[in-house]
This record gives C-alpha cells, structure tokens and sequence, in this order.
C-alpha cells in the first residue's frame, strides 16, 4: 500500500524505435502539465472483481479526493474515477501480489468512505488479497453433469493414483477409470443417488478419502409452476385455477361428481327370474317340447309355401284360357 504513484507509472521501457519519442514526449508532457492531486468529490466506477463486489452490494459512497496515476498494462483496476484514473486496483507480482489504493486510510481524502458501514471490511479484504493462500485439499473431484467424476491431482500422477469408490452402505462398486492428461482422470462410477466415498492412494502410504453427493434425475427437481399451462386447462375444461390467497377452496365441496355408484342388484334379481322359469319350463316339458315346437313352425311354412305355389299355377290357366 503506498499513497505515491511511482510505481504506477510504467515509462522505464526503452523506445522501440526514433518513431516512437515524440509520443513519448507529449504523453510525459500531458502528464506533467496535468493536476498531481484530484480535489473534486465523485463517486468511482467499480468493475467486476472477485471479493470486492460484494461490498459494494448497497451502493458506492462518494470519495473526495486521490492522487492521479496510471494504471500497468498488467493490473486489474478494480474502481476508477471519472477521468479514468485507478483508484483501486492489484495485480501479480512474482509470487505475491499487489495492491494499489490511490486515497488515503485517514478520511481526510476519502470522505464518506470513511463513514461507510463497509469500511473494515474493506481493508480486512484489502489485506486478504494480500496473504499467501495455501491449497490444504491434495486432490479435487468434481462430479461432471454426464454422471461422472473428473479427479484432479496438483502433482501431475493422475496416472499412478489407486482410486476406490463405496457407497453409503460399505459396499465397493465398480469404477472405470480414463485417464484424461497428466493431472486430470476421469472415473465413471454406476452408482444409485446418495452418497459415495473415494478413496486415492498415489503409493506413498498417504489416504486421501472424500464423500461426494450423487444427485437424483432431473425428473424430481421442484420447478415453477407452468402458470400458462395451467390456464389453458381450466380454459378448455371449464374449471378453475385456485390461488393461494383463497386456501379454503381446496377443501371446497364438489358439485359435479366424477362417478357414481350403482347397485346392481335389480338386474341380479331379473336375471335369477328369467333363469328361474326356463328351469321349470324345461322341467315341465322336457327337451323334446323345444324339438316338437320347432318342427311344426317348419310344417306349417312348407304347406304355406305349397299352397301359393298351387294358386299361382290355376292363376296362370285361367289366363291361358
């Protein structure tokens, strides 16, 4: 952190060729021509950083006053003034990092920044940017959206790793194991939704184990309801669609009944009947009352038939004659 802005200037770089002095030339010009320190009350434009965005959820307090610099090719400006000037920014340097704030820590050029609800946070974040982090996970598995799982190892011996996978009742299941480049492997594992532990060995006596979550099918995620969908229903059917300020009405009364119940023992007693007397015809009369029935109506039609055959043969000689 420093209030200067010597090491923001980046004009140590030796000319490419003779073309390229008078740009030089005027840009040192303009920069020394130009106010050293900006005393005019503004808001900074803040862009998109990691860590940082969050404190400005609730708006950007107003700033007094900095000391105009330029930014490196290399650094990522975090806010900046109206007239393009770094205000916040950091980038890599080496193995470390750095970072820039062009105000002061004493409220006297801040302004309300130094009022700001944010304004611890802002420099315990400040000063986080600045420690080492340290990756405390030997291996990193991700489980893809295909079902299987992507195992990175940060030695690059992916290749070497004995890899184990249990469910959540102890048992061993089968894994397929592809090895996609030196750090990456890609295991393929048929297990049912639930938990899943693996287990990675790379042959130094070390056991790395983790549990991972393997999700249900899409098919049980709760999603909106589809409002339109549900419209045209009630549309076409003729009924309603309920709304939550009216709870009551589910448990209203139906007045259309989907189906009915009908006792059908009116036609038990019909059928029993009709059955009854066929019983007691059968009985009385026996089968060959049914045969006998049936060879006079046979009789009767044959000598209907003859007879109109013999009138329609007198019919014809009385014509002849």
């Amino acid at each position: 952190m420093t209030d200067s802005s010597e090491w923001m200037l980046d004009v140590s770089k030796a000319p490419i060729d003779e073309t390229t002095i008078p740009s030089i030339l005027s840009r040192e010009t303009a920069m020394i021509t130009r106010t050293y320190i900006e005393d005019n009350p503004f808001y900074p434009i803040i862009y998109q950083a990691d860590g940082w965005n969050r404190l400005f959820e609730n708006g950007v307090p107003q700033m007094n006053a900095y000391i105009a610099t330029t930014a490196k090719q290399t650094a990522m400006v975090i806010a900046e003034s109206e007239k393009e000037d770094p205000v916040l920014a950091e980038w890599q340097y080496g193995l470390g990092r750095t970072i820039a704030f062009t105000s002061d820590s004493t409220g006297a050029w801040t302004g309300d920044w130094a009022r700001w609800d944010e304004w611890t946070n802002f420099w315990q974040t400040a000063v986080s940017k600045l420690l080492p982090s340290y990756n405390e996970t030997a291996y990193d598995i991700r489980h893809e959206a295909n079902g299987s799982f992507v195992i990175t190892d940060p030695t690059n011996k992916a290749a070497f790793l004995d890899i184990a996978v249990v469910n959540e009742f102890g048992e061993e299941l089968e894994t397929q194991i592809e090895i996609l480049s030196a750090s990456r492997a890609r295991v393929v594992v048929e297990a049912d939704p639930g938990l899943v532990f693996f287990r990675l060995s790379d042959g130094s006596g070390e056991i790395f184990q983790a549990g991972l979550t393997v999700p249900y099918s899409k098919e049980y995620e709760q999603n909106p309801p589809n409002d339109t969908l549900l419209t045209q229903i009630t549309e076409k059917t003729g009924g309603k669609a309920l709304s939550i300020d009216e709870p009551s009405e589910v448990f209203r009364e139906f007045t259309v009944k989907g189906s009915e119940r009908q006792s059908i023992t009116n036609w038990l007693i019909f059928i029993s009947l009709l059955l009854f007397f066929i019983d007691i015809t059968l009985r009385r009369f026996g089968w060959s009352f049914m045969k006998t029935t049936g060879k006079s109506k046979k009789v009767k039609e044959n000598k209907t038939v003859v007879e109109e055959t013999n009138v329609s043969q007198l019919l014809k000689e009385l014509k002849r004659k």
